[in-house]
């Protein structure tokens, strides 16, 4: 009866480690994951950028509220645009020549930019080259559309937005993720189109990183002067990625906290099991150190069936966990991959706490007077 009852508590201890093992992996990992989006070149640079979005209305002053804002101290430079990095993008089909002649309509996402949009966003231009003035019907586009049409090189071939004049190439622009990290970077054409202001949805502005509050004020003040009654609502675009990724960023904060109880949890199950074994081979210690034991002696055969039950723990939270956090990051286009050192790191981490837990009593127990512990038989 007594043996069962040892049994079920290594079990129990067991099991409590391996679910901290999970935990300590899936953290280890989230954190990893949300590290390489902040620091993943984008292909695209939005340091120090805000965003102003505009109705129809607010559309048809651009030009007008550009120039003011333009002359704002503090401003560094502004553009504008259709879509909302860190956004989905916006379909439109698209009509061209395919390399065999054939006649080929597909559909991609649909930039409306200003004149200066490459530069503003430190994107590269891999062929051709950016906008100039008074260009109209004229397109940039990504490098995964450029592979989709099919051409060495697209600069200069015909490429036509449904319902507008028919167009041209002028560029190719290194692939960016204007989207979010969970989607592969999608075909995407770039146009510049002034005259058509319901394409204009967002303003743009670079301002310095000196004296920010006052800089946004003094912007506030222009936009008002133009808008009327739009209300000025701004938002910095790495705010923007921020709250794309909050959800990661939240599961990340549960994990740390559930993994953190669970490690609490196992470690008072490891403890109590250690003042078991100890009190129950009490006359077995006392005996070895009479016979010349010393405490690192007596602490290493205590502790090592202890770790030996949170060896098995990481043997088998591993591959649970490994499963379960690549299910996860199947939900991201661009990820990291799972390498050995981030469970073997986890694995060390639990022996190591493990390891403390159970010194504690097995150090009490090896200083112990081995007289006392005879008599008391």
């Amino acid at each position: 009866m007594g043996g069962s009852k040892s049994s079920l508590r290594n079990v129990l201890v067991t099991g409590q480690f391996a679910i901290a093992v999970i935990f300590m992996i899936s953290l280890m990992v989230i954190l990893k994951q949300l590290k390489y989006m902040q620091q993943r070149d984008l292909g695209y640079s939005y340091n120090q950028v805000i965003k102003l979005p505009m109705d129809l209305r607010l559309a048809k002053k651009m030009q007008v509220l550009k120039a003011e804002i333009t002359k704002v101290k503090g401003v560094k430079d502004i553009t504008n645009g259709f879509m909302e990095m860190g956004g989905n993008g916006s379909l439109f089909g698209i009509d061209f020549i395919a390399p065999n002649g054939e006649a080929k309509k597909i559909t991609v996402n649909m930039e409306n930019a200003g004149i200066n949009y490459i530069s503003f966003f430190d994107m590269k231009i891999m062929a051709g080259h950016a906008f100039s003035k008074d260009q109209q019907n004229e397109y940039i586009i990504n490098e995964t559309l450029a592979k989709q049409i099919g051409y060495p090189n697209p600069v200069g071939k015909p490429i036509n937005i449904t319902s507008l004049p028919p167009g041209r190439i002028i560029g190719v622009v290194k692939d960016f993720n204007y989207s979010s990290l969970h989607k592969t970077i999608e075909p995407l054409i770039i146009g510049s189109m002034d005259y058509i202001p319901y394409w204009q949805t967002n303003l743009y502005v670079k301002v310095s990183g000196t004296n920010v509050s006052q800089t946004l004020k003094d912007i506030q003040q222009a936009f008002n002067a133009i808008s009327g009654d739009n209300t000025f609502e701004y938002q910095f675009i790495d705010d923007h990625f921020n709250e794309v990724y909050h959800s990661e960023r939240q599961a990340g904060s549960m994990i740390a906290i559930i993994g953190g109880l669970a490690m609490l949890i196992s470690c008072l199950g490891l403890l109590s099991l250690a003042a078991f074994v100890v009190l129950r081979r009490k006359k077995e210690i006392g005996i070895r150190k009479v016979l010349g034991a010393s405490v690192a002696n007596i602490t290493t055969l205590l502790s090592k069936e202890f770790l030996i039950l949170v060896f098995i723990a990481f043997v088998v939270a591993s591959p649970i966990a490994y499963y379960f956090m690549n299910k996860w990051l199947q939900g991201f286009a661009y990820r990291i991959n799972i390498q050995w050192w981030v469970i073997a790191g986890a694995g060390a981490a639990a022996i190591m706490i493990a390891f403390i837990t159970v010194s504690f009593q097995s150090i009490k127990a090896a200083l112990a007077n081995p007289v006392k512990s005879l008599r008391s038989e």
